[in-house]
């Protein structure tokens, strides 16, 4: 009785562990499946983000094309002192540069572009084309009615430093404001979006 209740514990056993290697044998499929399409996912996240990626610097590029043409075309009616309404000359100058400012704090615009842009809008106003034109600026950047823009121009932009070593003290100042603004700005958007969009727009030569 004792060897038939052993050999019954016996077969048991080995069912058991028949069984159990079986499950361990459909885990361990089951965990290579999942790897498998966890290592696809990822592969096409990388395409999508690649592709994502050119799409962003292509656009960019576009963007900043455009902005260059425009400045050129908008600097030389300014200054073209047969213009019939110089105000209105030198409020769509200042217009155009909303519109950097306003790419800029969305993450079209790199930030040694705009570190070079802002350069130039500072050197107009402070050393201004013709007379008059710092009377007409402050009156462009009230009827645009954009405190946060006027500000910026204001505060940051146009403050003069005494020399050169202090110039570029200011020009780095006017960026660490743009940056903050611009992480202002995005900061709806996904912790993971927004870090990458930083790191697109961030550049070697960082003030």
């Amino acid at each position: 009785m004792t060897d038939k209740w052993l050999d019954i514990f016996t077969g048991a056993l080995a069912v058991f562990t028949g069984l159990s290697l079986a499950g361990v044998w459909y885990t361990i499929r089951a965990q290579r499946a999942a790897q498998r399409q966890i290592d696809a996912l990822e592969k096409q996240t990388n395409i999508a983000w690649n592709a994502l990626t050119v799409s962003y610097f292509a656009s960019r590029t576009n963007v900043v094309l455009e902005m260059m043409k425009r400045y050129e075309q908008s600097r030389r009616r300014m200054l073209d002192r047969s213009a019939t309404d110089e105000e209105d000359a030198v409020r769509s100058y200042w217009n155009l540069q909303l519109e950097q400012y306003q790419l800029y704090v969305l993450g079209f615009i790199e930030d040694n572009i705009f570190r070079y842009w802002m350069s130039l809008r500072r050197r107009d106003y402070n050393e201004p084309p013709f007379d008059g034109f710092r009377d007409m600026t402050t009156k462009a950047l009230k009827s645009f009615r954009d405190a946060k823009f006027q500000s910026f121009m204001e505060d940051f932009v146009f403050k003069e430093g005494r020399d050169d070593e202090q110039s570029m003290s200011n020009l780095q100042d006017v960026m660490r404001e743009a940056r903050r603004r611009r992480e202002e700005n995005l900061g709806r958007l996904d912790p993971g979006l927004l870090s990458a969009i930083s790191g697109l727009t961030r550049t070697v030569d960082r003030p």
